[in-house]
């Protein structure tokens, strides 16, 4: 009599505990903690808590007996007792949630490809437009991100997103609709660098100095040093070639240097960046050089748009721009 009073003591309790634990679940699911991304999950854990809590109620508690029979391909199953409850209760409530029940809300996983649908690792940002509360995440060298709590009304509509950082949205092809799936996006890499066409490019001659005699004694070294100022929205990517013409007063050149500098600007969009130019000038054209018009022309990096290679940017200096020390 105590060893039964005992066993329903233990059954009393564990029924308690998964009570108290599906009481819990209830309050999660109606707080709304679990809206964005985990009721899916949870909702398996809760439908099995409640075949348990079923099996205790009905074949502990009180006195049942299950029994549940099936036939597959000449084998027999047969289950009998509290394990008929938690089967009918538990994959009852999973086929009912994966087959039968609509979602309030879907997650949805964008995947970001190239043209021959191979993954792209996209760094900057991927903003969802849906109602009037646009979702932003931001990426860090991924080639995939996934929006969470979607409403499942919005399933199948116009998928409406934007995408900044090192990819764009490849727009000639139609995007995919909302789902509750993965979704592959096509990407194309932006190019930082501004197009040719489009450059805003201003140049300012600050000073010039003569530093000396060159290898030559009929020459002499000038240093002359400039600022290139840009307007472009981009970096505008400059070759090391650097080329300066000395005009007489008939227009002719009278003086031209291919210059090579050290390094290859490139100028970031609203700044400036100095120029220097060391020349050897023949002495006799010291005197009458600055004095006339010349020309700075600056070189597109073929480097960097191979076919822009013959670019350049040319810069007319009138002879009140110069004055040499």
């Amino acid at each position: 009599m105590d060893q039964k009073k005992e066993t329903n003591r233990i059954r009393l309790w564990i029924f308690s505990i998964l009570l108290v634990i599906t009481i819990l679940l209830v309050i999660l699911y109606a707080s709304g903690i679990l809206k964005f991304g985990l009721a899916q999950q949870f909702t398996y854990i809760l439908y099995a808590v409640a075949g348990l809590l079923a099996a205790v109620t009905c074949f502990g508690l009180l006195s049942s007996y299950g029994k549940l029979v099936g036939k597959k391909e000449g084998s027999n199953l047969e289950l009998r007792g509290a394990i008929v409850a938690f089967v009918v209760v538990a994959f009852g409530g999973g086929f009912y949630e994966k087959y039968l029940h609509t979602t309030e809300f879907i997650n949805m996983t964008i995947a970001f490809v190239n043209n021959e649908r191979q993954a792209e690792d996209v760094s900057g940002s991927v903003t969802l437009y849906i109602g009037t509360e646009p979702k932003t995440i931001i990426l860090r060298s991924q080639n995939n991100v996934t929006f969470l709590g979607i409403p499942s009304s919005l399933l199948n509509d116009e998928l409406k997103i934007e995408l900044k950082g090192n990819y764009e949205i490849d727009r000639s092809v139609s995007l995919p609709a909302i789902s509750n799936s993965a979704v592959f996006i096509k990407v194309k890499r932006v190019n930082p660098f501004i197009s040719p066409g489009k450059v805003n490019l201003n140049i300012e001659f600050t000073h010039g100095e003569i530093v000396g005699f060159g290898p030559d004694p009929s020459t002499k070294s000038v240093v002359l040093r400039f600022y290139l100022f840009s307007r472009s929205e981009k970096d505008i990517p400059l070759s090391n070639k650097v080329k300066f013409i000395l005009y007489n007063n008939n227009g002719l050149p009278i003086y031209t240097n291919n210059h090579s500098l050290a390094w290859f600007p490139r100028i970031k969009p609203n700044a400036r960046e100095e120029i220097v130019l060391d020349l050897l000038i023949p002495h006799i054209l010291i005197e009458q050089a600055f004095d006339k018009d010349a020309e700075i022309i600056l070189y597109y990096d073929s480097e960097i748009d191979a076919a822009n290679d013959e670019y350049s940017k040319r810069f007319i200096l009138t002879k009140s721009d110069f004055s040499i020390n």
